[in-house]
């Protein structure tokens, strides 16, 4: 994915949560699958057994990161926005109705400058 027109750090930090995507898609799987072909099955019918749904992967995944200790709700939004990004530059839509409604993210409240974790 290019993000040339954002920061080196930005780009750095992408680099990693899109890394740390793909193990957990190599992990899900017992293989390894390309981020290319991540996004050829995605695009597929859903009534193809060879499909897969982007929006399970991105909980899934959210659910991955949970368990293996990274709970704060600032980091998961983070992942998945990269995650969406990188379905949306490959011309996968994401979109935002369905996205709330099917990945489950925990809730963050601002309360007078600072974040609280609801459980």
């Amino acid at each position: 994915m290019s993000v040339s027109r954002s920061s080196p750090t930005t780009a750095r930090h992408w680099q990693y949560d899109l890394k740390r995507f793909q193990d957990f898609i190599n992990h899900n799987f017992g293989c390894v699958i390309s981020p290319n072909e991540i996004i050829a099955r995605s695009k597929l019918n859903e009534l193809d057994p060879n499909y897969l749904d982007r929006y399970s992967m991105i909980d899934d995944f959210v659910a991955y990161l949970s368990s293996n200790g990274l709970s704060d709700p600032g980091t998961l939004e983070n992942y998945t926005i990269c995650i969406r990004s990188f379905f949306e530059y490959n011309d996968v839509e994401i979109m935002p109705k369905r996205f709330r409604r099917k990945v489950r993210l925990p809730k963050l409240l601002k309360k007078n400058n600072q974040h609280c974790l609801l459980s």
